[in-house]
C-alpha cells in the first residue's frame, strides 16, 4: 500500500512538472510571458538581483536604491517619432547606452558623472529625418555628458556644460564647502512611495495641481501586464506640463526600466525600454 501511494505520488509530480514545463514554453513562445529578470539582465549568465529591502532611514542607501556606481551601464532600446519638413512624421529604432563613468565624494554630497543622456532627448532635432542625421543624434546623446548630483535622498540632474565643470570644480576644491545651485532639476527622492511629489518647488514656487511635477504611483511589482518582478516594488512617475507628458518606470536597486513620452500638439514622441543593465559590482 505504501509502495504505491508513494509511486503515484511520483507519478503525479512527474505528469506535473512536465505538464507545466510544456504550458511555459508554449506562452513564452507566444509572448504571453516574458521572463523580464533574464531579458532585461543579461549577462553571460542569468543572475537574479539580490533585493535588500529597509524599513527605516537609517540604514538606507541612495546610491544602492539606484545603482550609482562607477562602471554601471544601461542599454536601452529606443522608438523615435518625429516630424519632419512638410508636416512628414517617420519614425526610427536605435540603441542608447547610459554609462556611469566617474563618482567623487565631499562630505555628504555626491557628484556622478554619466554620458548617454536618456533624461534629455528632443522630439524634433531631426531637419531632414534622414538615417544619417537620425544616426548623428544617437551619437551626440551617446557621447552627452551630464551628472546626477546626490544630497541625503535626493538626485539631482544638471546637463549644462558650464554648471557641471563649476559643480566638478567644487568636489575637488577642499576649501570650498557651499555650492550655490543654478539649474538644479530633481529627478528622485528616495525611497519612493504612492502619492509622491517630486520636483514641484524646482522652480521657486509652490502650485495646487499637478503641473510641472513628478507624481509617483506604486504598480506592486507588475509592469503593464507583462512583466513581472515580485521581490520589489515597481513606480511609476507621471510628469504633466502644458505642452507635453512623460511616465518613467523605476525599478527599485536596477534603476530606470521605462522611459515615456510624446508632445501634445505636433506629433513627437519617444520611447526608451531596458534592454540590459550591467552592475559592475556584480560582474565575474
Amino acid at each position: 500500500m505504501g509502495d504505491n501511494s508513494f509511486k503515484n505520488t511520483l507519478v503525479i509530480s512527474i505528469v506535473v512538472a512536465v505538464v507545466s514545463a510544456l504550458i511555459t514554453v508554449i506562452l513564452t513562445s507566444s509572448g504571453m510571458i516574458d521572463f523580464f529578470q533574464y531579458d532585461v539582465f543579461k549577462y553571460n549568465k542569468p543572475i537574479m538581483y539580490e533585493i535588500k529591502k529597509t524599513n527605516t532611514m537609517d540604514d538606507f542607501k541612495v546610491k544602492e536604491y539606484y545603482p550609482l556606481e562607477k562602471g554601471n551601464s544601461w542599454i536601452y532600446d529606443l522608438s523615435y517619432t518625429t516630424t519632419i519638413e512638410k508636416n512628414t512624421i517617420k519614425s526610427y529604432q536605435s540603441n542608447i547606452k547610459m554609462e556611469l563613468i566617474d563618482s567623487i565624494e565631499k562630505g555628504r554630497l555626491k557628484l556622478v558623472v554619466a554620458k548617454g543622456d536618456i533624461f534629455n532627448i528632443d522630439y524634433f532635432e531631426l531637419e531632414k529625418g534622414t538615417d544619417e542625421e537620425f544616426q548623428e543624434m544617437i551619437d551626440r546623446i551617446n557621447n552627452k555628458e551630464f551628472v546626477l548630483f546626490i544630497d541625503s535622498n535626493k538626485v539631482l540632474y544638471v546637463d549644462d556644460e558650464n554648471e557641471i565643470n563649476e559643480l566638478k570644480d567644487f568636489f575637488k576644491d577642499d576649501k570650498q564647502i557651499i555650492y550655490q545651485q543654478k539649474d538644479l532639476k530633481t529627478l528622485f527622492e528616495f525611497p519612493l512611495f504612492d502619492g509622491q511629489v517630486i520636483g514641484s518647488t524646482d522652480k521657486g514656487y509652490y502650485r495646487s495641481d499637478d503641473l510641472y511635477s513628478r507624481v509617483v504611483s506604486r504598480i506592486n511589482g507588475q509592469f503593464d501586464g507583462t512583466y513581472y518582478y515580485n521581490e520589489s516594488d515597481i513606480f511609476t512617475l507621471k510628469y504633466w506640463s502644458m505642452p507635453d507628458e512623460s511616465l518613467i518606470t523605476f525599478i527599485p536597486y536596477v534603476g530606470i526600466s521605462e522611459a515615456y513620452a510624446v508632445h501634445h500638439g505636433t506629433v513627437g514622441e519617444y520611447k526608451l525600454s531596458l534592454k540590459e543593465f550591467r552592475n559592475s559590482a556584480k560582474q565575474n
